[in-house]
C-alpha cells in the first residue's frame, strides 16, 4: 500500500515517516488544546482538516501516502450534564488502509484506558486496525487466513487481562522517545520500530484473503452514495424524475436528502456528520438571494393555498388577495435561472419531508398533470386564474411574477424530492396514480448504516451496529407474523451510542432503552399477543466487547459499511 515509502535508504524512509508523525503530533496537540473553541465552531470537522491537510502538503513523505492515507477528525464522547460541551478531546486518527494510527493523550488513569484525557499532554501513538475492518481479521488459529500479527493488534480493542495490558505496551510509541522535533539525520529506536511494525502490519494484511475481500467490499461500498446519485440521475433534463425515499423510521432519509442537496447546490464535498452542522449548512443556503432548494414539511392541514395558490390574509390586514404558495415561488425562481442560464441554469431542489402525512392529491391539484416526465415546462391555467391579470400595489400582475406568459409551468431544472415512513397510518392518502408519477427509492436500515460516514471510527461503533441488527433480526423473523421490514430500526437511533466510550456504554445503552427504543417497540406489538422478552433478552447481552448472537440464517450483515 505504501511502498513508495519505503525508498532504497531505508533511512530516507525513516526520516520521512518521522516528518509525517511531526505534523500529526502538531495536529493532535492543536486540536486537544483548541478543544472548547472547536466543539463550538462553525463547521469544525471542515476547517480543521482543511488546516491539517494544507500542513502535510508540504510534508517530505506525504505524497507517498495521499492516495491511501485519510486524515479523520472524530468527535466522540458524551455531552456534559450541563450541555455546554463534551468529556472527550477533539480526537485524530490518521488512517491508512487498515490500520490506524491514534494519539493517546494524558487521562489520569490509565494511557491506555481510553483517548479520554484530563490534561493536554499527549504521551504518545497506538497502532492498531481500524474498528470497521475487526470482522475481517480471523480469531480461529485452525483459519487458513489466520496471523499472529492481526489477531494481536484485534485484541488491542478488548483489554482484559495483563497479557493484554503487555501487547498495548507493544504497539505503543512514547512520543519522547521518538524524538520527532530533531533535524538529526539519525533516528531513534523507538521511531524506527514504530515505522517497522507499521510496515510490517501494512505487509501481512496483505496476505489476509479475508481482508483483502473485506477490503475490496468496503472500497465498493464507500463508492456507493445511494442518495446523492438518486438525485444526480433524477435531474436528467431529457427526462427529469420525481423521487421518494421511503423506508423503516430511523433510517436517516430526511438527513441524507439534505446532506446530498447540500452538496450538490453548494458544491462543496466536505461531509456534514452531524444535524447541527447542517442546520448551519441550510441557513447559509437559504440565506442567498434565491436559494436553489426549498424544504417544506406534509401534514394533514396543508393544502393547495400553501402549496400552489390561494386567497389569503394580507399583510397589513385589509381583506385577501392572491398569493403564491411556495412551491409556485420557487419555480418561478427556477424558470427565471433557466431563462437567464439557458441549458447552463443550475438544478433546483424542492425537498418535501413526509409527503404521505399530507392529502397529496388535493395539495398539487391540476399540477398533478405536470409531474409526469413528459410534460416539464408545459403551461396550463391554475385554480385562480381569473385572478392573475389583476395588478398590485407595485403595478406588477401576479402573472408576471410567478408565471410563463400566463400559464404555470414546472421548469425542467426543478427535481421534486420527497421522503416518506412506510409504517405511517397516512400512508394510505397516496393513492396508485400519484404514486406513478414519482420512483419510489427504498432505504434500509443497512443501507442506514453506509449513509452515516462520520460512525466509521465511533469507538463503540461495531457494538452498536451488532445491536441494531439483533433487534431487527427479532423484528423480521420472531415478530414476522405481526412486524415486518418496514418496522425495522435504523442507525439513527443507535448513532449516539456508537459515539459513546466502552466505558460509558452501559449507562447509554440503558438510557436509550428506556427513553426510545422501549417505548417505540412498545407501540410497534400494541394489540397484538406479543411482549418485549426476546428484545430486552438480546438488549441485555450486548455489551461494547462482545455482540448478540443471531439465530436466523440471514447474518443481516448485508452489503453496508460497518
Amino acid at each position: 500500500m505504501v511502498d513508495n515509502l519505503k525508498a532504497n535508504n531505508t533511512d530516507i524512509s525513516y526520516l520521512k515517516f518521522r516528518n509525517i508523525l511531526r505534523a500529526f503530533r502538531d495536529a493532535c496537540r492543536y486540536n486537544s488544546e483548541h478543544e472548547s473553541v472547536l466543539r463550538f465552531k462553525k463547521n469544525p470537522l471542515r476547517d480543521e482538516r482543511e488546516r491539517f491537510e494544507k500542513t502535510l502538503g508540504l510534508v517530505d513523505g506525504w505524497n507517498e501516502l495521499t492516495l491511501k492515507c485519510i486524515f479523520n477528525i472524530q468527535l466522540h464522547g458524551q455531552p456534559q450534564k450541563d450541555n455546554k460541551g463534551y468529556n472527550n478531546a477533539v480526537t485524530c486518527f490518521l488512517n491508512v488502509g487498515i490500520l490506524n494510527i491514534a494519539p493517546i493523550f494524558e487521562t489520569g488513569r490509565d494511557k491506555f484506558d481510553s483517548t479520554k484525557f484530563m490534561g493536554n499532554e499527549l504521551l504518545g501513538f497506538r497502532l492498531g486496525i481500524r474498528q470497521k475492518y475487526l470482522p475481517a481479521i480471523p480469531s480461529d488459529p485452525n483459519d487458513p487466513s489466520y496471523n499472529d500479527i492481526l489477531t494481536e493488534h484485534k485484541y488491542l480493542y478488548k483489554p482484559k487481562t495483563n497479557n493484554d495490558k503487555a501487547l498495548m505496551d507493544k504497539y505503543f510509541y512514547p512520543i519522547k522517545q521518538l524524538d520527532l522535533d530533531s533535524t538529526s539525520p539519525d533516528t531513534t529506536p523507538e521511531l524506527r520500530k514504530f515505522y517497522d511494525d507499521f510496515m510490517e502490519a501494512l505487509s501481512v494484511t496483505k496476505t489476509c484473503e479475508k481482508y483483502e475481500a473485506q477490503e475490496s467490499k468496503n472500497m465498493e461500498d464507500n463508492r456507493f452514495i445511494p442518495i446523492r446519485e438518486r438525485i444526480e440521475t433524477a435531474a436528467n433534463r431529457d427526462h427529469p424524475q420525481n423521487l421518494i425515499f421511503h423506508g423503516a423510521p430511523g433510517t436517516g432519509k430526511t438527513f441524507g436528502v439534505l446532506k446530498a442537496v447540500i452538496k450538490l447546490v453548494s458544491d462543496d464535498e466536505e461531509t456534514v456528520n452531524s444535524a447541527q452542522e447542517l442546520s448551519e449548512r441550510l441557513k447559509e443556503e437559504q440565506r442567498k438571494d434565491s436559494p436553489r432548494f426549498r424544504f417544506v414539511q406534509f401534514h394533514p392541514s396543508y393544502d393547495y393555498t400553501d402549496f400552489v395558490e390561494g386567497l389569503r390574509p394580507n399583510p397589513t390586514g385589509d381583506g385577501f388577495s392572491l398569493q403564491a404558495g411556495t412551491f409556485m415561488k420557487f419555480c418561478a425562481d427556477a424558470r427565471a435561472a433557466q431563462k437567464k442560464y439557458g441549458d447552463e441554469a443550475p438544478q433546483y431542489y424542492f425537498i418535501i419531508d413526509e409527503i404521505n402525512r399530507g392529502d397529496v392529491s388535493n395539495i398539487f391539484g391540476e399540477l398533478f398533470f405536470l409531474l409526469d416526465s413528459g410534460y416539464r415546462n408545459v403551461g396550463i391555467d391554475t385554480q385562480y386564474a381569473n385572478m392573475h391579470d389583476v395588478s398590485g400595489d407595485d403595478g406588477m400582475t401576479f402573472a408576471s411574477r410567478y408565471l410563463d406568459e400566463g400559464k404555470f409551468n414546472i421548469p425542467s431544472n426543478v427535481t421534486i424530492i420527497g421522503t416518506m415512513n412506510d409504517i405511517d397510518r397516512s400512508v394510505d392518502s397516496f393513492d396508485f396514480a400519484m404514486r406513478r408519477r414519482f420512483h419510489f427509492v427504498p432505504v434500509t436500515a443497512e443501507d442506514s448504516i453506509k449513509m452515516r460516514d462520520d460512525l466509521e471510527d465511533a469507538p463503540s461503533c461495531g457494538p452498536a451496529i451488532d445491536l441494531m441488527r439483533a433487534i431487527n433480526n427479532i423484528i423480521s423473523n420472531q415478530k414476522k407474523e405481526v412486524l415486518d421490514e418496514s418496522y425495522a430500526l435504523g442507525i439513527s437511533y443507535f448513532a449516539d451510542l456508537a459515539k459513546t466510550e466502552p466505558d460509558q456504554f452501559e449507562d447509554v445503552k440503558e438510557e436509550l432503552w428506556q427513553n426510545r427504543i422501549e417505548p417505540l417497540l412498545t407501540e410497534y406489538l400494541r394489540g397484538t399477543n406479543e411482549e418485549l422478552t426476546d428484545f430486552k433478552t438480546v438488549w441485555a447481552a450486548t455489551s461494547s466487547t462482545n455482540a448478540p448472537q443471531s439465530d436466523s440464517n440471514d447474518n443481516g450483515e448485508g452489503n453496508a459499511t460497518a
